[in-house]
């Protein structure tokens, strides 16, 4: 977004947050009554919304019973159908030999085929409606689903917006240089807060929940098995045992995102190392170096909770660039201190990106670069991006360790 100088500033056009600097009282009141209404607007709005998604939930909930329901069904109608074209087809082959039957016999033979034809016909009937059905089960749960994302979109946007609009209107008494700064800090911020939000809700529905919900699916489609099929029970089960440890697994990795338990234990350089251990285990066909600077390799160097917090996040945010996107063969990742900045360097022969815009799509973008660049600007640090399609990308990261004086500790 392009700064304005203050002489450039119309009275009819105010600039994210930009402010005349006198303020007095009755603007003020005038201003905090409407944002009082658009924020019960807003509120309103968000209950609709809010409607909307339980009753998304509650449909979804209702269509995957269904589908449950409708695939014991069907694999139920086609052991039927099987079995009943089995028998049809051995009579079939009984009315071959004519000459073996006695005229009575061959009178019932050929009654009783015809009744397994007629019973096939109605059974194959069933199981064409039964997948039908299930087609468009799958259909509506898909649709359903969509609506649902849609809707828990728009509501972390009204949190946003409302989180915003119910900061304290007198504050806006300060000058404009403090107002900006603060509502692009708090901005930020509340992005930042609300992308963790939703990339957590997103790995937990698409991944967990989902294994979740087929765990249970196989789980009741197992017990319906046990008066039929023993040894396909079993079988299930056995599948069971495998998915829900899956599951766990993806419960340690969610909880190992949120806040590694050796990033306190450890510390932030064994942790990176650990990582990247795990990274070049996990994919042997790709080279992942890491290169950190005499102080950080030695340890012996201290920083800031905060700073060692955003340093480890940046790490995993170019570890899974290179891993999902760049499609790289080779990568580096270099950590050093130089003098007051903190340097960080990520460069990969990858696939490159042939255009990068986070004026535009820092929000939409998703959590990878557009977050990382939030990051660095929290802490008043600057990133450079430089990538080129088939060429690769190269990142550098400068942030000034000045900048953060909590507690500090060794890294």
């Amino acid at each position: 977004m392009e700064k304005m100088n203050r002489n450039q500033m119309g009275t009819k056009e105010v600039k994210s947050g930009s402010l005349p600097p006198a303020v007095n009282s009755k603007p003020t009141k005038a201003l905090d009554k409407i944002l009082n209404q658009t924020i019960e607007f807003i509120t309103d709005g968000e209950k609709e919304i809010y409607e909307i998604r339980n009753y998304a939930r509650r449909e979804y909930d209702d269509l995957e019973k269904e589908l449950i329901d409708l695939k014991v069904e069907t694999s139920s109608l086609i052991a039927s159908v099987d079995k009943l074209y089995q028998s049809y087809d051995l009579n079939r082959k009984k009315l071959i030999n004519i000459s073996t039957y006695s005229e009575e016999e061959l009178r019932r033979l050929q009654e009783e085929t015809e009744q397994l034809r007629v019973r096939l016909e109605i059974e194959k009937n069933k199981e064409s409606t039964i997948i039908r059905r299930r087609n468009d089960l799958e259909i509506q749960l898909r649709s359903t689903k969509d609506l649902n994302d849609r809707a828990e979109k728009l509501s972390s946007d009204f949190n946003i917006a409302v989180s915003l609009l119910n900061g304290n209107i007198k504050k806006m008494t300060d000058t404009i240089e403090d107002i900006n700064n603060k509502q692009a800090l708090g901005i930020k911020i509340l992005q930042i807060q609300e992308e963790e939000r939703r990339r957590i809700a997103r790995e937990m529905h698409d991944g967990l929940a989902q294994q979740l919900s087929q765990v249970l699916i196989n789980a009741e489609f197992s017990v319906k098995l046990l008066d039929k099929d023993i040894n396909l029970a079993k079988r299930e089960l056995n599948s069971l045992k495998s998915e829900l440890r899956d599951s766990i697994s993806n419960i340690r990795r969610l909880i190992y995102d949120l806040r590694p338990m050796s990033l306190d234990d450890l510390g932030l350089i064994p942790t990176i190392k650990r990582d990247v251990e795990s990274f070049q285990k996990n994919y042997p066909n790709r080279n992942l170096q890491l290169i950190l600077g005499e102080e950080l390799g030695e340890g012996n160097f201290t920083l800031s909770e905060t700073m060692i917090l955003t340093i480890y996040r940046i790490f995993q945010e170019a570890l899974s660039n290179i891993r999902k996107h760049s499609q790289a063969k080779n990568a580096q990742i270099a950590i050093n201190i130089d003098k007051d900045d903190l340097l960080i360097r990520i460069e990969d022969d990858g696939v490159g990106m042939p255009d990068i815009s986070f004026a535009e799509k820092e929000i939409d973008h998703g959590f990878g670069l557009s977050i990382m660049k939030e990051r660095v600007d929290l802490l008043r640090g600057d990133i450079n991006i430089h990538s080129e399609r088939g060429a690769g990308t190269k990142i550098q990261i400068s942030i000034p360790l000045g900048q953060v004086d909590e507690k500090r500790r060794k890294a």
